[in-house]
């Protein structure tokens, strides 16, 4: 992706922002709306003209994983039924990180893994799954957004139903 998009941006409920950058030789503008409530989405016209839907959990809590096969891929299906939707993981270098370990294994949960995550992007019917990192690399987080904007384009598209 030509740019990077904006970490200080706005991060309140309903609010939305845009960027523009450039994929491959087009310029694409993404609205981004961050929604961490399945309620919110009464409120959220925005989510029912998506052109593709990034569904994002957190790598080293695997109940965010859990949250969105329960919870959220139902509701969109209802809502949004033919819109692409793309797996996220965030956070992968945590996935190795010895506290978070040491943390999850007193629990006796461990972080979700890249079979895992697959597994439940099949389930989903994802276009793609896609790992962000916190640490190593911002390019990373850009490369999710780059294949949200490919499958706008149509280089990527749902898989067929299992």
């Amino acid at each position: 992706v030509g740019d990077q998009l904006d970490e200080d941006v706005p991060r309140e409920p309903h609010l939305a922002w845009t960027k523009c950058t450039t994929v491959g030789y087009k310029t694409v503008q993404f609205t981004i709306q961050e929604i961490s409530d399945i309620s919110q989405t009464e409120v959220s016209p925005t989510l029912y003209e998506s052109d593709v839907i990034l569904l994002c959990y957190n790598i080293s809590h695997p109940s965010t994983l859990r949250s969105l096969l329960d919870r959220w891929v139902p509701s969109l299906k209802l809502m949004a039924p033919s819109t692409p939707l793309l797996l996220i993981g965030c956070q992968s270098d945590l996935r190795t990180d010895r506290a978070v370990l040491t943390l999850l294994a007193r629990q006796g949960k461990s972080p979700v893994s890249s079979c895992q995550a697959l597994l439940a992007s099949r389930q989903m019917e994802a276009v793609m799954y896609v790992e962000t990192e916190t640490r190593h690399s911002s390019r990373s987080a850009a490369a999710a957004f780059e294949v949200a904007a490919l499958t706008c384009m149509g280089h990527f598209h749902n898989p067929p139903p299992p």
